[in-house]
């Protein structure tokens, strides 16, 4: 009965721990552990507002100063947090000599990853931005458009008129990474102060999402004056969209890291400005960010892979040259916490032994086997070609996690009682040969049932003439004398 009891209350406790852990666990697919590398820990208290999002979020932050020699990304190849926030621009050291590769193996585990950059910012940073292949200039942004002037003095953390701290709305690849601003219809501002950047090569794997406004260009620290309208521009200035802001990046495992030149867009001095005349939003992006950096949006997965023969529904393990088959898979794409179907148009299905033999567009349909899903299918003809094919859907689009699903399914040739009796293209052939045949019937024929033809030799020499019979008789007479 006392066993009974214990065994009754333990499940009770496991029951309840598991209805609380599935209650406050977050949105993100690859886990709750963050951790935040400040200069200083009483650094944090700049960033409280940026940290409290994150806690709403139901994320279990860690902050740690960079000096900390318990620093640690990874333990023996697993990850010690599943995203890293870093706002230390200036830090020379993380930990115990965590270096860019250390930085690099984090991401090609699996993790995420934030990473802040600023004025003065160190070698090692530097070094880290371009091992991601990004190129970050020691120069501050200056505008005498697009710049905060608070002469009502609505925020006064921040100065009345500072042109090195500008305002943008210049974004790009919305849809699935800053969804907020895709789906307002009025584009907000954001404030940034802080140094630009370049993207050192192309890549599909790096998108530019924030860039400075048209009038903005590039100075050297030292000759920021607030009240100048004349400063030097520096020999590798940049200006207007060249000077990017944000930049994410998508490694190849879908891991995420997302690039910015401004700790202070992330402070709670820029999270506070509040103009009525306008609307800045800089909470609101950094919100975005990290929901697309962390992986709570723009995550696909495929389920639901089927092939059959038209007019089936069993999924057979190879099929013949020319068979016409079905293909198709059902994609949802993860966005706030909840799983959605993917709509698009551009899925494309390739059949390839090698190089591709057919290549196709899968069209969307709504899903039979779930209401979180589209359905991409096609019904096509197999290629007049026998081997070993593999079927790829390989998806790859801005801001959301690349697709590829694979499988290897052989095509094999007729038998030998499964051919055409006769083929077209063989007819000249098929001609020839009966004209040969009829051709050799009939002199056969002519050559048994014409009388020409059917005389004997006997009757040959008797239907000779008279005259060479004698000419015959006296050649004998003669040879007698």
């Amino acid at each position: 009965m006392r066993v009974v009891g214990i065994c009754s209350v333990r499940f009770v406790a496991f029951a309840l721990s598991a209805i609380y852990g599935a209650l406050s666990a977050n949105n993100s697919l690859t886990g709750n552990k963050v951790l935040i590398v400040l200069p200083s820990i009483t650094k944090k208290s700049n960033f409280s507002k940026f940290i409290s999002q994150l806690q709403d979020r139901d994320y279990d932050v860690s902050i740690k100063a960079n000096t900390d020699s318990d620093l640690k990304l990874l333990e023996r190849g697993k990850l010690e947090y599943n995203h890293v926030i870093f706002l230390c621009p200036t830090c020379r050291r993380y930990g115990k000599g965590i270096d860019q590769m250390d930085i690099s193996r984090f991401v090609k585990a699996g993790g995420n990853m934030v990473f802040s950059m600023g004025p003065s910012f160190s070698p090692l940073n530097d070094n880290i931005s371009s091992e991601f292949g990004l190129s970050f200039q020691n120069l501050a942004l200056v505008d005498h458009i697009n710049y905060y002037n608070d002469t009502k003095a609505e925020n006064p953390n921040l100065s009345s008129s500072s042109r090195n701290t500008i305002f943008t709305d210049n974004m790009y690849n919305t849809d699935h990474i800053l969804t907020h601003f895709s789906q307002d219809s009025k584009k907000a501002q954001i404030f940034y102060n802080g140094i630009p950047h370049t993207i050192k090569r192309k890549s599909p794997l790096i998108a530019n999402i924030l860039s400075a406004p048209f009038s903005t260009y590039t100075i050297p620290e030292s000759k920021i004056s607030a009240h100048s309208n004349s400063e030097s521009l520096a020999s590798d200035s940049l200006s207007g969209s060249n000077a990017k802001l944000v930049t994410t990046i998508q490694a190849r495992n879908n891991a995420r890291a997302v690039f910015i030149g401004s700790p202070d867009m992330l402070s709670n001095d820029f999270f506070s400005i509040n103009k009525k005349s306008q609307i800045y939003s800089n909470e609101h992006f950094s919100q975005d960010l990290t929901k697309w950096a962390f992986q709570e949006t723009g995550v696909l997965k495929a389920d639901n892979l089927h092939h059959h023969k038209k007019g089936e529904t069993e999924q057979l393990p190879r099929y013949r040259i020319k068979d016409t088959i079905t293909y198709g898979l059902d994609i949802s794409i993860y966005d706030g916490g909840k799983w959605k179907p993917y709509k698009a148009n551009d899925v494309q299905l390739e059949i390839r032994m090698i190089d591709p033999y057919i290549r196709t567009n899968l069209d969307p349909s709504v899903s039979k086997n779930s209401k979180t899903a589209t359905t991409f299918s096609k019904e096509f003809m197999l290629p007049d070609k026998y081997g070993t094919f593999k079927f790829v859907v390989n998806y790859k689009r801005t801001g959301i996690s690349s697709l590829l699903v694979e499988n290897i399914i052989p095509i094999e040739p007729l038998r030998h009682d499964q051919f055409p009796r006769f083929l077209t293209q063989a007819y000249p052939y098929y001609t020839s040969s009966l004209l040969l045949l009829s051709g050799f019937v009939i002199i056969c024929y002519m050559f048994i049932f014409s009388s020409k033809f059917n005389q004997t030799p006997s009757t040959q020499a008797s239907s000779s003439s008279p005259s060479s019979k004698g000419k015959s008789h006296s050649g004998k007479k003669d040879k007698s004398n």
